[in-house]
């Protein structure tokens, strides 16, 4: 499991797109106008080049599912920057 805190572009995400948590833009919730938090479970991990000042550098991302459903990534799985994650959890079934 983990946690991360959502910014207004988390429910503009395209299929496929890793989200990254925008400080300039927290979503706020409503009733206590603290930046909302979401957590998920962890899926698996990815790599992505990503380019950041005009070089080249290696992106990680956790694969998450959600239980959100469709509003995140495609049929509730989706990816989050490594550096947007809060906190880990681990769940003993």
């Amino acid at each position: 499991m983990a946690h991360f805190r959502i910014s207004e572009n988390y429910f503009s995400l395209r299929p496929g797109e890793i989200y990254h948590f925008d400080r300039h833009k927290p979503y706020l919730h409503p009733v206590s106008f603290l930046p909302a938090s979401h957590a998920v479970m962890i899926i698996g991990l990815g790599k992505t080049m990503t380019k950041v000042k005009n070089i080249l550098e290696r992106s990680i991302h956790l694969n998450l599912q959600n239980s959100a459903g469709s509003l995140f990534g495609e049929n509730g799985c989706g990816y989050v920057g490594l550096e947007s994650i809060r906190g880990l959890y681990q769940l003993d079934i």
